[in-house]
């Protein structure tokens, strides 16, 4: 009995195998007349293990991927929306610091008069030196709340020039 695997693969998912069987007394292929007789015969067999196609599991994570494109379309939706309140609220404060500014340079303008009043009468020896410190140091705060509304301009400036770029 002589038997002859002609040819055996293995892939990862189906097997390949092709074997000849001879019975006879003749040598295979040496001596001639051994195809003649029926003891012999071929086999060819092809075997698929596992899944060859899973439809389901495409469809699935095609489904999954679609769920998370749509979650990420509406997140970044969220985040622009976001990001335009947060432009019309910063651009409705930088208005209101601009009438703000404007109206402290106003009080501004009105302590620094007093102060030139005070510093006249205390020249004059009407009010004392304390009354006209006192009126100085009113001028000083009104800066203060000045430049404290410009710093808060520019901070509003800054950060509206960087949402809107």
């Amino acid at each position: 009995v002589h038997w002859f695997t002609l040819l055996a693969t293995t892939f990862s998912f189906f097997i390949f195998l092709a074997s000849v069987f001879y019975g006879g007394s003749r040598l295979l292929l040496i001596q001639t007349g051994w195809s003649s007789a029926d003891d012999w015969n071929a086999f060819v067999g092809l075997s698929f293990k596992g899944t060859f196609f899973d439809g389901t599991k495409q469809y699935a994570e095609e489904k999954k991927t679609k769920a998370g494109q749509e979650k990420a379309r509406l997140e970044m939706e969220k985040n622009v929306r976001e990001i335009i309140n947060t432009v019309k609220e910063t651009r409705r404060s930088l208005n209101v610091t601009l009438s703000s500014i404007d109206y402290k340079e106003t009080e501004l303008k009105q302590k620094q008069e007093l102060k030139r009043i005070a510093y006249e009468k205390y020249e004059a020896r009407q009010i004392t030196r304390i009354e006209y410190l006192k009126a100085s140091l009113e001028e000083h705060v009104k800066q203060a709340e000045v430049y404290k509304e410009y710093i808060k301009l520019s901070t509003l400036y800054y950060t509206l020039s960087m949402l809107t770029q």
